[in-house]
């Protein structure tokens, strides 16, 4: 047996006498949304990506791929003296 108010929101379908909906806007802020959330996204992971970029060329310029575990322990060498 059918639910009695699917039937009667089918038969108000039926009739026509829907109420105007907001679907074109409510997609369209959707698509916004996302459009500016893929961006966000987007401006996060290059930031990301050229700090890291930066923080390794600050480690080779201090000599850090030349040093050994124990230089890096014991604070010896140019980066921290």
């Amino acid at each position: 047996m059918v639910n009695s108010a699917s039937a009667e929101a089918y038969a108000t379908l039926r009739a026509g006498s829907r109420p105007p909906s907001r679907a074109v806007f409510r997609s369209r802020r959707v698509r916004k949304n996302a459009c500016t959330t893929w961006l966000t996204w987007l401006e996060a992971f290059h930031r990301l990506s050229y700090f890291r970029r930066v923080e390794s060329r600050k480690r080779f310029n201090a000599g850090l791929h030349r040093k050994s575990v124990d230089d890096l322990a014991f604070g010896t060498g140019r980066l921290n003296n």
